[in-house]
């Protein structure tokens, strides 16, 4: 089994990607070699791409013929103004970052996928995003296409045991997180019964979870501590 990881070099996909190559060989899909951060086992390769302009046959090297296959993407941009503030260009970049980002991996990737029969596709929204809040008009769109993308695929290839899920992640302690102003921080904390943060270790539940489940499919599951 091999996981690919789009969005590889936010704080959590670092994590996350630390945690499974103990037992996944991983590719991680970066935009610069500089970014590839402190993850250097032996069971990951770094992989340069465009995610734009770029034809991802660039990974049959790293494929064998017939393996499991499972993507995941922690692509995670947000431009925070009120909507009369924001402008066309803040939608168009924050939706290449959250969105488009995913296209041509999957076009590449559905296809071994079925020839596989097998594949798993998980996308990572959050709950904020699901929910809406102010000044977030860019990200909750672009996260909301992220969710019909996902039941979209999860009906067209379910026949060949391809499932496709979405997770919403609550409050975790990233760079993401601290853009945040500590006023607003301290006032989003308090809407969680736990108030506490989620951490990178949180996901590897779910995601083995969802890798042995042929079932669970088209499903969004929150992973927020009861936001």
């Amino acid at each position: 089994m091999k996981i690919i990881v789009a969005g590889s070099t936010s704080y959590i996909a670092k994590e996350f990607i630390d945690i499974v190559s103990k037992k996944y060989d991983v590719i991680a899909l970066v935009r610069s070699l500089e970014k590839e951060g402190k993850n250097k086992r032996s069971r990951i390769e770094h992989l340069v791409v465009d995610y734009e302009n770029q034809e991802f046959s660039i990974l049959e090297q790293f494929i064998k013929k017939g393996e499991k296959l499972v993507f995941i993407n922690f692509s995670t941009l947000s431009i925070d103004k009120l909507f009369i503030n924001q402008n066309l260009q803040s939608f168009v970049d924050v939706h290449k970052a959250n969105f488009l980002s995913n296209i041509n991996p999957l076009l590449f990737l559905i296809n071994k996928m079925i020839s596989a029969k097998w594949g798993r596709i998980l996308f990572i929204s959050s709950s904020r995003a699901i929910k809406g809040d102010i000044g977030i008009s860019p990200y909750t769109s672009s996260k909301l296409a992220l969710s019909g993308l996902s039941r979209v695929l999860s009906r067209e290839y379910a026949k060949f045991n391809i499932t496709s899920n979405v997770l919403n992640l609550g409050y975790f302690d990233s760079p993401l997180w601290q853009q945040i102003p500590k006023k607003k921080r301290t006032e989003l904390l308090q809407q969680v019964p736990s108030k506490v943060m989620g951490q990178p270790q949180d996901l590897i539940p779910i995601f083995e979870c969802l890798i042995e489940s042929d079932y669970i499919n088209g499903s969004e599951i929150s992973v927020d501590g009861g936001l």
